[in-house]
């Protein structure tokens, strides 16, 4: 694969990434590392992907590599101090009650469902990038969504607890 093409596939999947990194609950800082950290692997193994209209899946798959090694070295960490976080850039139509629900759930129905409706992909695709078999992933979108429906339902009626 050229060094053009590359790049203008990762600048088309910029946001989509770091989405998907957030999905993993990261921090803002976290999210940046394992974007760049997974485009730099990338880049290194450019010349290994054998089928180039598979590069947005290929480039997932190692994103999502990548957060899960952040989430283990997160938890190896031990937290003096909590420090605020800042978004870097929140999306204007992002529902905060929505977001919390989403936040809520587990990583397990989260990042199917991110990647499912918001980030476009079929089941097939989720499958392959998280090495799940399909059946999996279409039972753990329809859960989430069955949950976020659920806390959300709480929400409206005054019930915050999920």
């Amino acid at each position: 694969m050229d060094k053009l093409t590359f790049m203008d596939e990762v600048k088309a999947r910029e946001r989509q990434m770091y989405r998907i990194a957030r999905s993993y609950g990261l921090a803002d800082a976290d999210c940046c590392d394992a974007v760049q950290e997974a485009l730099l692997r990338a880049w290194a193994k450019r010349d290994t992907l054998r089928n180039e209209a598979a590069i947005g899946t290929w480039l997932i798959r190692i994103l999502i590599n990548e957060c899960k090694t952040a989430l283990r070295k997160r938890a190896k960490t031990v937290l003096v101090a909590e420090l605020p976080q800042h978004a870097a850039e929140v999306e204007a139509e992002a529902d905060p009650a929505l977001e919390q629900a989403l936040f809520a759930l587990p990583a397990k129905y989260r990042v199917p469902l991110v990647l499912n409706v918001l980030d476009g992909y079929t089941l097939r695709e989720i499958a392959q990038m998280l090495t799940l078999p399909e059946g999996t992933v279409k039972s753990r979108v329809s859960r989430a969504k069955k949950q976020l429906g659920t806390m959300l339902m709480q929400e409206v009626n005054g019930d915050e607890t999920y």
